[in-house]
């Protein structure tokens, strides 16, 4: 009896070689069990080679060492009481009151009218300084949470409102579903701070973690920006949803130097 040569024909009747069908994942074709007495013609030979390479396929199995097992995802951060009542409802009437300041000319419609950036509000200094104050905590509340070595810096901190009908389908802020980057590689983390909760539908779902959330008014949520924290938002039914957004980096250079 002799070993199957890595570069032999398999014995399934494939036509590839053994190293390239069967023969994959086998550690050492010495290692491997003999080839078999091969019948001369017909079902018994080829039942004969299926039972072999059910043996080897074994081997290989117990050759190989078990896969790592796989990370679980990080934990949310919730903090309920982040922003006061009087804060909330600050930045509420502030964004109506400046909504002729809305981004009109953001690169996907999606966002267009519904966006107050911070650089907007240079005329609204109690605005701007509730903001910034919330910009700080996040920083802090994530840099505390997620146990961060590096600094953390924030690249974009903005409100938006959310009408009834509007959604977001589930993704991930720094890859693409395939994992591939997509235009933020940077974004290490998101924060999201609900400024009402007089709304229906619009809650915040993570997928992979089988878990959807409503939170109340002042609530922080924050989130890493990989795919272990894909999420999204169902379709709010009924009333607007104000949110202040955020999103986090280690990177300095990518950071929105009016917080410094």
């Amino acid at each position: 009896m002799r070993a199957i040569r890595p570069d032999a024909p398999c014995p399934c009747g494939a036509g590839a070689r053994y190293r390239d069908c069967h023969g994959r994942g086998v550690v050492a074709a010495a290692a491997a069990p003999s080839a078999i007495a091969r019948p001369p013609v017909g079902p018994a030979r080829f039942a004969a080679a299926l039972a072999t390479l059910d043996a080897l396929d074994a081997l290989a199995s117990r050759a190989a060492p078990d896969p790592p097992p796989a990370a679980a995802p990080r934990p949310l951060l919730v903090r309920e009481g982040f922003l006061s009542p009087a804060v909330c409802a600050l930045l509420v009437e502030g964004f109506e009151r400046n909504a002729d300041r809305l981004d009109e000319r953001a690169a996907d419609p999606f966002w267009r009218s519904r966006i107050l950036y911070y650089a907007a509000l240079a005329h609204e200094p109690a605005l701007q300084a509730a903001m910034r104050e919330a910009q700080r905590g996040f920083v802090r509340e994530i840099a505390r949470f997620y146990q961060c070595a590096a600094p953390l810096h924030s690249d974009t901190v903005h409100l938006v409102r959310w009408r009834e009908g509007q959604s977001m389908e589930a993704h991930a802020d720094n890859v693409h579903p395939d994992g591939s980057p997509n235009a933020y590689p940077w974004r290490d983390f998101a924060s999201v701070a609900y400024l009402n909760d007089d709304y229906d539908g619009g809650e915040i779902f993570f997928p992979r973690l089988g878990r959807s959330l409503k939170p109340k008014a002042g609530t922080l949520v924050a989130f890493t920006g990989g795919l272990e924290h894909f999420h999204g938002v169902t379709a709010v039914t009924r009333g607007t949803r104000y949110t202040l957004p955020a999103w986090h980096t280690h990177d300095a250079a990518r950071r929105d130097r009016s917080f410094d």
